[in-house]
Order: structure tokens, then sequence, then C-alpha cells
């Protein structure tokens, strides 16, 4: 479960991550958006053979977020000066709001 705060209402795991036995392993949640920069997640667990302990913690979204590859990227280049002009918009996520908060890194696999 996640929920901005430990107070507020929790959100359920939207699609969970298997192992070979069909065990839940992991959760994705997609297309979330949170004001914050920490969210409250929740992990408890079943088992008829054993209790199991809760796992709970606030967790900076920074740290875990899987951005996806900048959108919109187009390249101008030039026979006469040997040039290209590249540009994109930033990647979609749940919690930056400024672009200046990125780096990108251009890798030139033929000149």
């Amino acid at each position: 479960y996640f929920a901005v705060c430990r107070d507020d209402e929790e959100m359920e795991c939207e699609l969970y991550v298997k192992d070979e036995n069909c065990r839940n392993m992991g959760c994705i949640f997609q297309n979330v958006t949170i004001g914050t920069e920490k969210a409250y997640f929740l992990v408890n667990g079943s088992s008829k053979d054993s209790l199991i302990q809760f796992y709970d913690e606030y967790i900076d979204l920074y740290k875990i977020e899987i951005l996806t590859a900048p959108l919109n990227i187009t390249a101008h280049c030039t026979r006469d000066s040997a040039s290209c002009i590249i540009t994109w918009h930033p990647p979609l996520t749940s919690h930056v709001e400024k672009a200046k908060c990125f780096q990108y890194e251009i890798s030139i696999q033929n000149e």
C-alpha cells in the first residue's frame, strides 16, 4: 500500500510482481502523482504457516522512481556546417516539476 502520509487513506498495489511460484514479490504503481517528495509505503503479508511482520517506511520518491526516456526527441542536422541541434522534453515524473532538475547525456553512435 502507499499513501502520502501515514494518516491518509492507503492505495492498494495496482500490479503485483510475482515470482516463479506465483507469490507476490513486488508492486508497480502506475500514473501516480504525489505532491510531496516522500510517500508512506506499507508492505504486509500472510501465510498459513507463520506470522509475517509488516514493513512500513517513508521513502524519498526520487530515489526509487524509474523514469521514462525524454519525450519528443528531434534532431536537425545540416551537411554544410556538419552540426546538429537536438531537442527534447523532460520525462514525465510523479514529483519533479522543474526541467532544470534533470541532467542528460548524449551518446553519438555514428559521426
